[in-house]
């Protein structure tokens, strides 16, 4: 089993069972095998920006014999349809680049889209955007 880091954890655990996931930025793969290994997830799909941290991900997902993720190259959202994911997971990251992410994927706006986000800096910024661009806080965690 797969142990997060206190911060990675705290987003796991706020995803619904059997959830679609997608986590944008997956670097090592840890939370979609955490929540493939816990069934919080039904699939998930781990994207990144560059080749190095998904042949991370990729060894990671070896190593853990876990199935149900599928790694996709391409920049934030970019690689995922939105009929692909119910719940979307930004994490370790900026507040300024977690906004550009979400203002490209205006398909997020549906009722039925969760966004788990954990910022690393500028969590402000993004809180103010999320509130002027009509989305709902439902609940924060320091």
């Amino acid at each position: 089993m797969t142990v997060l880091n206190p911060r990675l954890a705290a987003v796991a655990l706020w995803v619904p069972p059997a959830s679609r996931v997608a986590d944008v930025g997956t670097d090592h793969g840890y939370l979609p095998i955490s929540l493939m290994e816990t069934g919080r997830a039904s699939q998930v799909i781990a994207c990144d920006i560059s080749e190095g941290p998904l042949d991370n991900a990729r060894r990671n997902l070896e190593t853990a014999g876990v199935a149900g993720v599928e790694l996709r190259l391409g920049d934030g959202l970019g690689p995922v349809s939105q009929d692909e994911a119910d719940c979307v997971c930004i994490a370790g990251m900026g507040g300024d680049l977690m906004v550009r992410i979400i203002e490209g994927a205006p398909w997020l706006r549906n009722a039925d889209k969760l966004l788990l986000l954990q910022p690393m800096s500028a969590a402000e910024e993004l809180r103010a955007y999320l509130y002027t661009a009509g989305y709902v806080i439902e609940r924060e965690r320091a």
